[in-house]
């Protein structure tokens, strides 16, 4: 069976960079701007996991990092520990990044950079997973009116391994999302979603269109829907057809409760099938001082 936790696991997870923007001071439920999420989930650890992923902005409302630490829930988050750091860069005032790059404990970690077209839509990004930049994967985005197709090269060790990732979208939101095989044959990976009518706090963010298929920071969301998932049913489809064409894996169940503006103040997930485990997420929203 899959734990809950790598299922709902952050893509990314950043901090603060120079120039920050301070917000008022009353972090709560009723604001605007994302400044906090918490998760709490089940784990190896006694209590239970906590996540807590701290957001910050510059004077032009943009992104320029979140804080990401881990603890044991028991002791809430004042238990959580420091993991890692990334900062996202902007040319001039350009309001979509160019990169990222993440640290831990001042260490570098990795980076990515991103490149859109004229539409603003990202076009190709490229990752670069370590100092000595041995590896990198790099992605094209094709889009099309009700579809968009991932074809990503991944170099290692002077070895290119090749993948395909599509995705069926319509009004705003990824309506299912298709693998490259399993290996040993074991079928094509598929999920499909299922969304409310209010706000994904993701695609509020200016850095959404550089993420548009990526967790962030606490959010099992990506940067494209524009509302949030209330259903997440995982499977495959074998190879070589067969009865039914799709083998049902797990479904996972989404509970929000939301603020006066629409935005999600807490959300409680739960799994079955190999989908086990439940996590409880709260938001956290401020004012910015201008």
């Amino acid at each position: 069976m899959k734990s809950l936790i790598p299922i709902l696991g952050i893509m990314l997870s950043v901090s603060v960079v120079f120039s920050c923007k301070k917000h008022s001071g009353d972090e709560g439920s009723n604001g605007t701007v994302l400044s906090k999420i918490i998760v709490r989930g089940s784990s190896n650890l006694p209590s239970g996991s906590i996540e807590v992923n701290k957001y910050y902005y510059d004077a032009q409302n943009r992104i320029t990092g979140f804080d990401y630490l881990y603890g044991d829930a028991a002791k809430d988050e004042s238990g959580a520990k420091y993991v890692s750091t990334t900062k996202w860069f902007y040319k001039g005032d350009e309001q979509l990044p160019y990169k990222y790059t993440q640290f831990k404990d001042s260490i570098f970690v990795n980076e990515m950079y991103f490149f859109y077209d004229n539409q603003g839509r990202l076009a190709t990004d490229s990752f670069l997973p370590n100092v000595t930049h041995t590896s990198y994967t790099i992605r094209q985005y094709n889009w099309y009116v009700d579809k968009l197709m991932i074809i990503s090269a991944i170099h290692a060790m002077g070895t290119i391994a090749m993948r395909t990732d599509s995705f069926q979208i319509n009004n705003h939101n990824v309506l299912a999302q298709f693998g490259t095989s399993y290996p040993l044959g074991q079928g094509i990976p598929a999920t499909y979603y299922t969304y409310d009518n209010n706000i994904n706090p993701i695609h509020a963010l200016n850095i959404h269109a550089a993420i548009p298929l990526g967790n962030l920071g606490g959010i099992n969301n990506n940067g494209y829907s524009e509302n949030n998932p209330t259903e997440m049913k995982t499977g495959f489809i074998p190879l070589f057809g067969g009865p039914g064409g799709y083998t049902p894996a797990g479904t996972l169940t989404y509970k929000y409760n939301y603020n006066e503006h629409n935005l999600p103040v807490d959300c409680e997930a739960t799994g079955d099938g190999n989908i086990v485990g439940s996590l409880k997420t709260n938001f956290y929203y401020t004012t910015l001082i201008r």
